[in-house]
């Protein structure tokens, strides 16, 4: 969605995720993620058929924001969450 949202899928990226194949639709969107670094993967992994974590997703949301320049300016104070302490 972040790429699709605010970049380009590039056919020609490369993306060395073992369970990314490239005959796969989304192919080009994790491509452009990675490339761009707002999609590390973890352990050979981008995590294609789990649940992604709130910190992860905030994690790719911020990286997003400085890949395009955007400046995220806090208007509100901190949330606090229920397993705050859990959040790496």
């Amino acid at each position: 969605m972040l790429v699709r949202a605010f970049l380009t899928a590039n056919p020609d990226a490369a993306a060395d995720f073992e369970d990314v194949s490239a005959d796969e639709w989304y192919f080009p969107f994790v491509a452009a993620a990675a490339a761009a670094g707002i999609a590390n993967g973890y352990e050979g992994r981008f995590g294609i058929s789990e649940t992604i974590s709130r910190q992860d997703m905030c994690t790719m949301l911020v990286r997003t924001a400085e890949v395009c320049s955007i400046a995220l300016i806090p208007t509100y104070n901190a949330a606090i969450f229920y397993d705050g302490d859990e959040i790496a």
